[in-house]
């Protein structure tokens, strides 16, 4: 009887979970729509409904743990006072990260990846089809004598940043299945949404994805090599380390110069805005102009060439608008969790967070929840108290190293 209590409480458990999760991704991905004026007055509501369900299931659950319900309720009240004090979406986004992150340490992330990938893909076809059909507007920007879909969207990176989830949460949800039927329609959507939208640079990280998850599967022993697991979980330190660097020093040699104009100017923008706006310990509350639409699906900028400033990028973005000090934690968090993926064997978890830390050089959307699911799994190696443990205990007892699993 007992058993049968405890499994209907989980089950719950994770209905509550998944319910809120989903409120979160409809509205989170339809705000950043061409229905964002339809939803405006609603967005903030969903997204306290959301954490109501949390808090609630966190109440719900059979065993209470004061630091994970004290730390839940925090990030909660803070997002409250975000959402009352119409306060911007880069710190509403990072806030509710932490609260899913620690509802997620009790759940299955499997469940999790299954389910937000159902969501994003259908998310994702409804706004596109409500673009093409007319329902909302498919803007067209023409540069360089190319043009460029919005698809409905605010932004024309915003499809492209939600088929690179949809890739990275479909090949890690069958990465032990070699058939993988659904492989072949993700490439040519894969293929459809960079016609459109002119993304190269997240196709390309969509084509490592592929060939990783090939090689995983048909020669795993170069997964494993030392190399690229120290790659892995230094990513993020070396990408950001990079990106300032390159940024900093863009104009200095011609091949510098070269890859600012292959990443379509982003080092030049990123080093205008440091000069600009400086670096602080703290950080500056900042804004930049660029190429998207405002919520009636208006142009903020009548001209590329003319007061765009926008950095897109990810380490460039959170340096200045939340300081030295914060960057250098969230960074030094980040790495040591990917260490205890790496050292527990979860090598495809690695790889699938070196290409999200290439993914911030370029853009500044995988600080949103809905652009990077897997924040949840990566930062719940932090929230539970057992990673650590469990790190000293395979390295005093080897035997149990080599027993474990390949994931």
């Amino acid at each position: 009887m007992t058993v049968r209590v405890h499994n209907q409480r989980a089950k719950i458990s994770a209905i509550l979970f998944l319910l809120a999760l989903d409120i979160y991704l409809i509205f989170g991905i339809i705000n950043t729509s061409l229905y964002a004026n339809a939803i405006a007055g609603i967005y903030n509501y969903a997204l306290l409904l959301s954490i109501a369900i949390l808090a609630l299931r966190e109440l719900y659950q059979q065993k209470i743990r004061i630091r994970r319900i004290i730390a839940f309720f925090v990030t909660a009240f803070l997002i409250g006072i975000s959402v009352f004090l119409r306060e911007g979406g880069a710190s509403k986004s990072i806030l509710t990260i932490i609260v899913f992150t620690i509802a997620a340490s009790s759940m299955d992330f499997e469940m999790i990846a299954k389910n937000s990938f159902f969501v994003i893909l259908g998310m994702l076809i409804f706004i596109i089809l409500s673009s093409q059909l007319g329902v909302i507007n498919d803007f067209v920007y023409v540069m360089a004598g190319k043009p460029r879909h919005y698809l409905g969207f605010l932004y024309t990176l915003q499809p492209a940043g939600l088929m690179l989830e949809l890739v990275i949460l479909y090949l890690y949800t069958h990465r032990q299945d070699n058939r993988k039927r659904g492989i072949i329609p993700l490439m040519a959507f894969a293929v459809v949404i960079f016609y459109y939208t002119r993304a190269r640079l997240t196709l390309f990280l969509e084509v490592m994805m592929f060939v990783y998850d090939y090689v995983y599967r048909k020669w795993p022993k170069y997964i494993r090599t030392k190399i690229l697991q120290i790659l892995e979980w230094s990513s993020f330190v070396l990408v950001s380390l990079c990106s300032i660097y390159l940024t900093l020093t863009y104009k200095s040699t011609s091949w510098k110069r070269a890859l600012n104009l292959i990443l379509a100017k982003r080092l030049e923008y990123g080093y205008n805005s440091i000069m600009k706006y400086g670096i602080s310990a703290f950080g500056k509350n900042l804004s930049w102009a660029g190429m998207g639409l405002n919520k009636s699906g208006a142009l903020t900028l009548e001209d590329v060439w003319v007061g765009y400033d926008w950095v897109d990028n990810a380490y460039i973005q959170t340096l200045q608008l939340y300081g030295l000090i914060f960057s250098i934690m969230v960074i030094c968090i980040i790495t040591a969790s990917i260490y205890f993926l790496i050292k527990r064997k979860k090598y495809y978890l690695g790889f699938i967070f070196l290409i999200y830390a290439m993914y911030g050089f370029i853009d500044t959307a995988m600080l949103t929840l809905f652009y990077n699911v897997f924040w949840m799994v990566l930062m719940t190696e932090i929230v539970k108290p057992s990673s650590y443990h469990e790190c000293l205990f395979e390295r005093k007892n080897p035997e149990k190293r080599k027993a474990a699993k390949l994931i």
